[in-house]
């Protein structure tokens, strides 16, 4: 078991397990449990959800090859830090509306897609202060062309 605090004040936790029976037993206990007189709220991820993430078109758009989407890390992160881990960037941008909102988030581009496929494999295992960060690929704006 493993546990994930996005932020240090966050109202929620991911909690991992190494199996998805591991995580079915429990979720039996969890569930039933509380926190200073509160009843928790439990819930799976992906298809087992009570509330299954909705199809946006974002979601339908195409994702750009070159260019990877990061988040889930500190707030102290920094962009050489990024750089650091993505040696082969060409570069890396927090946009400004995601630290306005402390959304910790940032894209990191590549020359080709060979970069950007390694980087890609190398982010399904990255840590970043311990923490687990999602590494997807970037979407492409509507009318755009990565080439």
């Amino acid at each position: 078991l493993s546990s994930y605090l996005p932020q240090l004040f966050s109202s929620f936790a991911w909690l991992i397990f190494a199996s998805e029976e591991h995580c079915d037993k429990a979720f039996e206990v969890i569930s039933k449990q509380s926190v200073n007189g509160k009843q928790l709220t439990v819930d799976f991820c992906g298809v087992k959800s009570k509330h299954p993430p909705k199809q946006t078109d974002r979601n339908q758009q195409p994702i750009n090859p070159l260019e990877l989407y990061v988040s889930g890390f500190p707030a102290s992160t920094s962009k050489d830090q990024i750089k650091v881990l993505f040696r082969s960037a060409t570069s890396v941008t927090f946009p400004p509306a995601a630290k306005a909102k402390n959304k910790l988030f940032c894209f990191v581009k590549f020359d080709n897609v060979k970069d950007a496929r390694a980087a890609f494999e190398k982010g399904k295992m990255l840590k970043i202060g311990g923490a687990p960060v999602d590494v997807l690929y970037a979407r492409l704006k509507k009318g755009r062309c990565w080439c």
